[in-house]
């Protein structure tokens, strides 16, 4: 171990004595492992906010929309009452199945008025978003088609002010309706609801009786011992029932998307870390050839250790070890600068698609041993070069 030591600060000390040399060199090192470790640090925070939103959405559910290509749309239409009818036809399928709506409506409090999207929800609805103050929608609220509703934080800021806003009232769509919460800011809200900032929650039954009309979507919940894949064939082949044997609809399963948004960043994970790949690769060519002409500039000196009793093995591990010290100086150097990127991006990345956990120790490890392994691979060649080199030809240099 002691003679270990004695190799590395000798390899530190050939590299402070080409100072400018070896700063070159770990740049070009420092520039690829930057990008790598940027790349995957912001490729974690995308997959795991847009992970963690859509699992928030409930994984184990699924909507189901009318197909706007077939021939007879109209004909497929969701309605309110399907509800009743799938539940009383084969209930046993769905643990909570219920009607969705969003709509652009007017809301108006006081003096203000605004459009804003409205959508319904049900009782069993995955807490997505976080309460700032009152209360979620409850199966109370649902069964006797209350006129209470729940405010986004923007929303409310815009029709009430700073002002308290539980308890107030307001129209939606000409009807009164009591503010019961105030729902807290959204980061990733676009996977949530179209309205973005702004929208309004109320009960599905009472959506229904101020703006009766074609359902958006069916969300479903599969029981327990149901398979997602056969609960929806199931609630497919209930709807052409009920429609007609030619109606198509759209499945919008949340494990696909998913596994879907997995794939596609995955695979921009891979296309952008072989890109940054070339930088390392680059760097990695650079190291080789300092060494080289490192060898080429020590010829007496090896022949000296040579001469003195020094092995093969010993020449090889001193270049070695200092083409390891140059490549994990320009990865360390790289993989600070690669974190500092991706905390910078971490909240524009948040506020788009949701707030996701970045695996810092294992990008950490992973940039230390591909600075390593990158230093031992393009280091073996002037090793071995070294190491085989003659001394009486050395000496004679």
């Amino acid at each position: 171990m002691s003679r270990l030591f004695a190799f590395l600060a000798e390899a530190a000390a050939a590299v402070r004595q080409n100072r400018l040399r070896s700063l070159l060199t770990v740049l070009g090192m420092a520039v690829g492992t930057a990008t790598i470790t940027g790349v995957l640090g912001m490729s974690s925070a995308a997959r795991n906010g847009i992970h963690d939103t859509l699992a928030s959405l409930g994984t184990d559910g699924f909507s189901i929309t009318v197909d706007t290509n077939q021939d007879d749309p109209v004909a497929a239409a969701l309605q309110y009452r399907d509800v009743a009818l799938l539940i009383a036809a084969d209930g046993a399928w769905f643990a909570h199945l219920y009607p969705e709506y969003v709509r652009n409506l007017e809301l108006v409090a006081g003096n203000i008025r605004f459009v804003a999207a409205v959508q319904s929800e049900s009782a069993y609805h995955p807490d997505v978003v976080g309460m700032l103050t009152g209360r979620r929608i409850d199966a109370s609220d649902v069964a006797n088609a209350a006129h209470v509703c729940i405010l986004s934080a923007h929303l409310a800021e815009r029709l009430f002010g700073r002002s308290a806003v539980e308890g107030n009232m307001l129209r939606i769509n000409g009807t009164r309706f009591r503010v019961m919460g105030v729902y807290a800011q959204i980061n990733g809200g676009g996977f949530l609801i179209a309205g973005g900032d702004d929208f309004a929650v109320m009960p599905y039954t009472t959506f229904h009786q101020i703006a009766p009309g074609p359902v958006d979507s069916l969300q479903a919940f599969p029981n327990a011992t149901i398979a997602t894949d056969d609960a929806i064939a199931a609630l497919q082949a209930m709807l052409q029932r009920l429609h007609g044997a030619r109606t198509r609809y759209t499945v919008q399963d949340s494990q696909a998307q998913l596994a879907s948004f997995d794939k596609i960043i995955t695979l921009l994970t891979i296309g952008l870390g072989a890109i940054s790949g070339v930088a390392v690769f680059t760097a990695g060519i650079g190291i080789m050839n300092i060494l080289l002409v490192s060898v080429n500039n020590r010829t007496r000196e090896i022949g000296i250790r040579k001469a003195i009793g020094a092995g093969p093995q010993d020449i090889a591990l001193q270049f070695l070890l200092e083409a390891v010290l140059l490549s994990f100086l320009g990865g360390s150097i790289g993989a600070i600068f690669g974190l500092t990127i991706t905390l910078l991006a971490s909240g524009s990345i948040a506020h788009f698609v949701g707030i996701g956990s970045v695996p810092y120790a294992r990008i950490i490890l992973f940039t230390c041993v591909g600075s390593l392994c990158t230093g031992a691979l393009f280091g073996t060649y002037p090793a071995v070069r070294a190491a085989q080199m003659n001394p009486i030809t050395a000496l004679r240099r």
